[in-house]
């Protein structure tokens, strides 16, 4: 099984240019250290805090994630923001046959699958939910005829009742947005006849895979 793998690098700090050293993980195996997979989700793994002038900021680092008992397996790479899979990038990872591999822009993207996962749900299917979501904008807030623009949604958490979802505006201001779980679950009885068209090996899911079974569904 990967182990998970760090390296120590100088990194310079973006506002008073103060370079130290720090920790690059590059593997993280949830199984074997499930304390770094709680730093992540806390989005502590990429931080850095300068010791000169104490400004917090992101260090940009390609991570593989990987959920052994769930047989999930995730990379995050910046060089994907493009919505493509770069050959020689894909060339270098493993393939681990019959498993969830799942490849992602940035640290927000790998979060939110990593919480998809825990809770049992399909990516595909929340990412169908989140682009219905984001299309009804603000209608879905009961009392909110003022609701701020949805730019982008991430999903946070559930129960047998409520989703929970983190909401960014076009001002990139956070904040949450609760909705029935009943909608997931409808949507999943709505796609569960694709649900075994991805094809097995590393794939990007994202909205753009979403736009397409919805124009699926709309022509059914």
């Amino acid at each position: 099984m990967i182990e998970s793998q760090f390296y120590h690098e100088d990194v310079q700090c973006p506002v008073c240019l103060y370079e130290e050293p720090t920790t690059k993980w590059t593997v993280i195996n949830a199984a074997t250290d499930p304390d770094l997979k709680d730093r992540l989700l806390r989005k502590q793994i990429h931080q850095q805090i300068c010791s000169n002038c104490g400004h917090l900021y992101l260090v940009a680092q390609p991570l593989l994630y990987l959920e052994p008992e769930s047989r999930l397996i995730l990379y995050a790479h910046q060089d994907l923001s493009a919505g493509r899979i770069p050959d020689d990038v894909v060339a270098q990872l493993p393939v681990l046959n019959g498993w969830t591999m799942r490849l992602v822009p940035d640290a927000n993207q790998l979060i939110e699958k990593i919480h998809i996962n825990d809770h049992h749900c399909d990516d595909r299917v929340m990412e169908l939910v989140k682009l219905a979501i984001l299309r009804q904008g603000s209608q879905l807030e009961a009392g909110q005829a003022d609701a701020p623009v949805m730019a982008n949604l991430f999903f946070l958490t559930a129960n047998d009742a409520v989703m929970r979802f983190m909401v960014m505006d076009e001002d990139q201001s956070w904040y949450s947005l609760d909705l029935d779980t009943q909608i997931y679950l409808n949507t999943e009885k709505l796609v569960q006849g694709y649900l075994d068209e991805i094809p097995a090996g590393w794939q990007i899911v994202g909205r753009e895979l979403a736009d397409s079974w919805l124009r699926r569904l709309a022509e059914a």
